[in-house]
């Protein structure tokens, strides 16, 4: 447990998650788990306006809970490798492979290496063909979403822009194939090509032509 090593680290309190107005869903009930993440520290995270919309916005549908992280310390990080443990939400200290869908925020090319470090964390594979419907699907979005080619390779799919509308598209559309998904009854391709068709969101592995002449028109 998290708890056990609390004393050990700097600023603890940026690991136990209960601030005024958390949620408090039952994780077990959702039928969508959303894992919403900061390749930053949590006081960098939290001063983030788009990650507390996305929070709000998602935990009002009765249906999903969403739960938050964020990349830990130098000295939590030492532990976790050491112990072999995998990060977790600050809600309920749940492991990130326990999610159907994992948004990671892209703020700054700089934090490129830290979402690659936080998928390692979370023992996930890092390239997104690695990933079958046994792990969840990882979404990027945020300001370096605009420009997805330099880590289309990690990402399931880009919410590129404004991600309010899409993400409440994606979690519908999550929503009424999730059964058949994880029972193998529709490939992750024929997933990812539903969502495809939302606006503003790319999926790399269906159009890496396309997102080119759309969203860059000077490189035609």
């Amino acid at each position: 447990m998290l708890e056990d090593f609390l004393l050990q680290v700097r600023r603890p309190g940026q690991y136990i998650g209960r601030e005024w107005n958390v949620s408090n869903k039952d994780f077990d009930a959702a039928a969508v788990k959303f894992a919403l993440g900061f390749p930053d520290l949590y006081e960098v995270g939290m001063s983030n306006l788009g990650m507390r919309i996305l929070y709000g916005l998602l935990n009002l549908k009765p249906n999903v809970i969403c739960e938050r992280f964020f990349s830990p310390d130098v000295d939590l990080e030492n532990i976790l490798k050491s112990q072999r443990l995998s990060i977790v939400s600050l809600e309920s200290q749940r492991k990130l492979s326990e999610f159907d869908l994992i948004g990671i925020t892209l703020p700054s090319e700089l934090c490129y290496t830290n979402i690659l470090n936080l998928l390692e964390l979370a023992f996930l594979p890092l390239k997104s063909c690695e990933r079958d419907n046994q792990y969840p699907l990882i979404i990027g979005g945020g300001p370096c979403a605009m420009n997805p080619e330099p880590m289309h390779e990690f990402f399931d799919l880009f919410v590129i822009g404004e991600g309010e509308e899409a993400i409440v598209e994606i979690i519908d559309i999550y929503s009424a194939n999730a059964a058949d998904y994880k029972k193998g009854k529709i490939s992750k391709a024929e997933l990812l090509f539903k969502f495809s068709s939302i606006g503003g969101v790319y999926v790399p592995s269906l159009q890496p032509a396309q997102i080119k002449v759309n969203l860059f028109p000077m490189y035609r």
